[in-house]
């Protein structure tokens, strides 16, 4: 961690930070030289290879991290008491850090280690200014995915982001595709419309099992054809770190 630079910390608890964080007054003095005069100044949070825009919101007693912050709290799967650690970079760019319950922080690894699948690592590709799905450099659409509890153990339960959707030809409100692993082998898995977005459900579990994800792994989903996704599988390197 950069001490040199400073930091402040949230802890996800229940829907106090779902739609905005609240930054500490006496944290403000080290923004006070980039923040606008307007009610609202827009700005940016990393992490990992990720940026999200975001807007900063003054009101008469406090500034928040407020237009933007649901897309962070989405695209990284928070909501399971989640410990946060928000550095300031200067010129209105956060860098955010995320540590488990577990007391372990979440770090993204190139290096892909699976005694039961080897599977290929890929690096860090470049994501768009929402930071989900993008094109990149790649002529694939594909986005990256923290696997959380709910994800791989018990419901076994995961749902595609609504932007990613435009991509697929699915318009039932069941409807099956195919997941492909780096092997090239292939599980049909049942996709199911659910407001607004499709939960991968019947035949998921069995992909989840075979491949050995397990919480804080990370998946790359990319669009390989009109009901095909290849799933690359990310081993996450845990350390545990003083906060």
């Amino acid at each position: 961690m950069e001490n040199n630079k400073p930091h402040f910390y949230q802890i996800v608890i229940d829907d106090y930070i779902a739609h905005h964080v609240r930054i500490p007054p006496l944290f403000m003095k080290h923004l006070s030289k980039d923040i606008s005069k307007e009610e609202t100044t827009e700005a940016t949070i990393k992490c990992g290879a990720n940026i999200w825009p975001i807007k900063l919101r003054k009101t008469s007693a406090c500034t928040y991290i407020d237009d933007g912050w649901t897309k962070v709290m989405h695209d990284n799967d928070l909501g399971d008491k989640e410990f946060l650690v928000f550095r300031y970079d200067g010129n209105l760019c956060f860098n955010l850090q995320i540590f488990e319950k577990s007391g372990c922080q979440r770090i993204y690894s190139t290096f892909v280690s699976n005694k039961h699948n080897n599977l290929e690592c890929f690096p860090k590709e470049n994501v768009d200014d929402h930071g989900n799905t993008t094109v990149g450099n790649s002529e694939n659409p594909h986005f990256n995915r923290f696997m959380k509890k709910s994800n791989v153990t018990k419901s076994y339960v995961f749902r595609l982001p609504t932007d990613f959707l435009t991509r697929l030809c699915a318009t039932e409100r069941m409807t099956t595709i195919e997941l492909e692993n780096s092997k090239g082998e292939v599980w049909k898995v049942n996709a199911s419309l659910n407001t607004g977005s499709y939960c991968l459900c019947g035949g998921w579990h069995s992909f989840v099992v075979a491949n050995n994800i397990v919480a804080g792994d990370e998946c790359k989903f990319e669009l390989r054809s009109t009901n095909r996704i290849r799933v690359h599988h990310f081993k996450v390197v845990r350390h545990g770190v003083d906060v």
